[in-house]
């Protein structure tokens, strides 16, 4: 159940947030979804009701479909946590200085950069997940020191169990795909470097 009236009563740091959750889900499952936010993103954000209920309506479907095709997790689950490899990292690492949903958008920001330095993802993709962040008022980016501290974190926590990460990356703009990388190409990847 999802009440889009809830929306009103959040402040607008909180609503750009979960404006995040929707261009997560439109980039790994939607690709329809993603044009649509581009087309009406300052519609939905302004809460008007029928650009809000599609797209809170697509979002909530990519969610079940996956949920279901995977609910112990095992795989295609996975696709939802785009953005949280570095985006969990760095909410840890700032203390609570960024939010969830503004870390988890620098992340998939880097996640996208990453994906197109593996030759998944045109570049011209990962600049329109940027600018479409950027546009919901979302974050793309964090200081350099940040990143660093985030990464650094991410490496003790995830090397104790075990050198390689199912990272999520994108091979299109609606399209999310796991790849097996080692804890440290992909650090250097989400840092903007080669793997």
């Amino acid at each position: 159940l999802v009440d889009p009236e809830t929306l009103a009563t959040l402040p607008p740091r909180e609503l750009a947030c979960g404006m995040a959750e929707l261009v997560k889900a439109a980039a790994v499952a939607d690709g329809g979804l993603f044009a649509r936010l581009e087309a009406e993103g300052e519609r939905v954000m302004a809460l008007e009701p029928g650009p809000l209920a599609a797209c809170v309506a697509a979002a909530v479907e990519v969610k079940r479909r996956i949920v279901q095709e995977d609910e112990a997790e095992a795989g295609p689950r996975m696709l939802l946590n785009f953005g949280h490899t570095l985006g969990h990292a760095l909410e840890k690492a700032s203390g609570g200085a960024w939010s969830h949903g503004e870390a988890v958008a620098i992340g998939m920001v880097a996640a996208a950069r990453a994906s197109v330095a593996l030759g998944h993802l045109p570049a011209s993709e990962a600049h329109r997940l940027e600018a479409l962040l950027e546009r919901l008022g979302l974050p793309t980016a964090a200081a350099p020191e940040e990143t660093a501290r985030a990464l650094k974190a991410l490496r003790l926590d995830k090397k104790r169990r075990g050198g390689v990460v199912h990272a999520v990356l994108l091979e299109g703009l609606g399209r999310g795909i796991r790849v097996p990388l080692e804890l440290d190409a992909l650090a250097r990847l989400l840092a903007g470097g080669r793997p």
